[in-house]
């Protein structure tokens, strides 16, 4: 009986010399599911079980387009978890402000561009990294923090280089008040962000330096504008594949 009930359970598994075969009785490998409709579930993995599967997230009742990645360690374990090389995660990731000051008429072209900080990164192999960063920025009219009441646009702009190329450009546009001849409107002082990514090809095992900057542009030599970058709390992440 125990036989009979062996085959019962498992009609469509066989067992070869060569491996074990799902829907086949010719395994390629150790293990081989066959047919175009196969799929795999580990109920380890699942929301239930996992605090990295965050199961139905947007509520929708549709769990097909609530997929995560699936990663493989150095043992072969499959994994949900998310391994950095880096994460700021509660912590502000730039320590100091670096601040852009474009004065009146001395700036020709009406750009300026610093280096807000710089990251290390060593690896042992060659590999893709993953740069996430979000920098804070304020936009004034000078270095006191005057406030800018035209109504004329200001792009600043965050990006990195590695070994002078650059990576993960990210800009917005700062423009204080709508059009107005009228005086007397006074302008706004608030905490402003630039969230940029970028995949880097590190070709050999070294250490890479990862160079932040800041750019800010207001197209005129006539326009004062003072960019301080790392005003707020700043976050980065670094992961290597």
């Amino acid at each position: 009986m125990r036989h009979l009930y062996l085959i019962i359970m498992f009609p469509y598994m066989f067992f070869a010399q060569q491996g074990v075969g799902i829907n086949t009785n010719d395994p390629q490998q150790a293990l081989h599911i066959a047919g175009t409709t196969s799929t795999i579930r580990l109920d380890g993995l699942n929301a239930v079980n996992n605090a990295s599967n965050s199961g139905d997230f947007d509520g929708n009742g549709n769990l097909s387009d609530n997929t995560f990645p699936l990663y493989i360690n150095e043992d072969g374990d499959f994994l949900l978890d998310f391994n950095t090389l880096y994460i700021s995660e509660d912590e502000d990731a730039i320590q100091t402000t670096t601040t852009i000051t474009l004065n009146p008429f001395t700036n020709s072209d009406g750009n300026g561009a610093e280096e807000v900080f710089s990251f290390n990164v060593t690896t042992t192999r060659p590999t893709i990294l993953e740069i996430k960063y979000n920098i804070s920025f304020e936009v004034n009219s000078n270095a006191a923090g005057d406030e800018i009441e035209d109504y004329l646009s200001r792009r600043i702009t965050n990006y990195f280089t590695v070994g002078g190329a650059t990576y993960g450009i990210a800009s917005k546009n700062f423009t204080n008040r709508t059009p107005s001849f009228s005086f007397g409107n006074t302008g706004s002082n608030e905490t402003y962000y630039n969230v940029g990514r970028g995949y880097v090809s590190l070709p050999a095992a070294q250490t890479y330096t990862i160079r932040f900057f800041g750019e800010v542009s207001s197209g005129d030599s006539y326009l004062a504008t003072s960019v301080v970058f790392g005003s707020g709390i700043d976050s980065l992440l670094f992961r290597m594949y």
